[in-house]
């Protein structure tokens, strides 16, 4: 009996018989060694022909059409392709997805620029205030889908009951289903929640305090004690932020100041702690730096002056007594 060589050599001259070649689709129903030794020679020797498992299987595919594999036996061949295909696509897409939800994504909108929004992967939308920032995996986990937030963003999220929408911020964190809402977080401030449609579960990450917010619903989290206070309040006014618009409730001066800071970018001393006490009411639509800072003087009887190189302000109570 011939040997696999000898039948690929009569192969390759174009003599082969048809019993011959019964004996090569046989080698390779039997994945031959001999054969894939022959592959490995005669076509790994060529510089345009790349050797591997994958190139040899598919030069054997080759080789049998050429030999006229029966057509039951190729329409088996083929299915067996199309599964082979199916495996490496679903092989692929899990790699893929595997990358990319190790791929963090971090927007950041620094003090004083352009407040920006996101469309998330499930295509829930963030607005992002002056001096905060989100990170969240180029693709959320079929769980849940998370992210993390610094400081100040409202959120519209996608309504998806099988994968909850969490947002992790250190000092509290929020859970919804599909709503929309604003979270407030920035370090040294009291941080709030205020939702404006839906419902949200607020809850502290090292303790067991945990609150449910509907429409025009703010909490406020007490960070000593880690527990939450719920008060009613108009949601739009929580959220005018988004419109350029700077809106004060009955809010100490220190913390308008902390607002007025991220919005203009510039940095605003004030060592007088009874003045940072003072109480504000007040709305900015794009007004200057200086007519919000005049505004706020004028209300609570302060002086101040800009130093121009540093791009800081500083504030100390006005000499002159204000006349009532």
């Amino acid at each position: 009996m011939a040997s696999i060589k000898e039948i690929w050599r009569r192969y390759q001259s174009g003599k082969a018989t048809s019993k011959d070649k019964q004996e090569l689709i046989k080698a390779i129903d039997n994945k031959d060694a001999e054969l894939d030794r022959i592959f490995n020679a005669d076509w790994g020797a060529s510089k345009d022909f790349k050797t591997g498992p994958d190139e040899i299987q598919h030069a054997k595919k080759r080789l049998l059409e050429e030999l006229g594999l029966p057509q039951k036996r190729k329409r088996a061949f083929q299915g067996y392709r199309i599964a082979a295909s199916v495996l490496i696509l679903i092989g692929l897409s899990l790699f893929l997805y595997l990358r990319n939800r190790d791929t963090i994504i971090t927007i950041e909108v620094a003090s004083g620029k352009t407040i920006e929004q996101v469309v998330l992967p499930d295509g829930s939308k963030v607005w992002i205030n002056h001096g905060s920032s989100i990170s969240y995996p180029k693709d959320f986990s079929p769980e849940s889908r998370r992210l993390q937030l610094v400081g100040n963003a409202f959120f519209d999220v996608v309504r998806d009951p099988s994968k909850p929408f969490i947002i992790e911020t250190g000092k509290l964190n929020v859970k919804v289903l599909g709503t929309s809402f604003d979270v407030y977080c920035y370090a040294d401030e009291p941080s709030s929640v205020t939702v404006q449609t839906g419902k949200v579960e607020v809850s502290h990450p090292r303790s067991s305090a945990k609150i449910q917010l509907i429409k025009n619903e703010r909490s406020v989290l007490d960070p000593e004690s880690g527990t939450f206070q719920k008060v009613k309040m108009d949601s739009g006014m929580g959220i005018a932020w988004r419109n350029n618009v700077l809106q004060f409730e009955n809010m100490e001066l220190g913390q308008v100041l902390k607002n007025v800071e991220r919005k203009y970018g510039v940095k605003i001393n004030c060592p007088d702690t009874l003045l940072l006490k003072s109480r504000i009411r007040a709305r900015y639509k794009n007004e200057p730096l200086d007519t919000v800072l005049s505004d706020l003087a004028f209300m609570t009887n302060f002086a101040y002056s800009k130093n121009e190189k540093t791009n800081e302000i500083t504030l100390k109570p006005n000499p002159y007594e204000k006349i009532e």
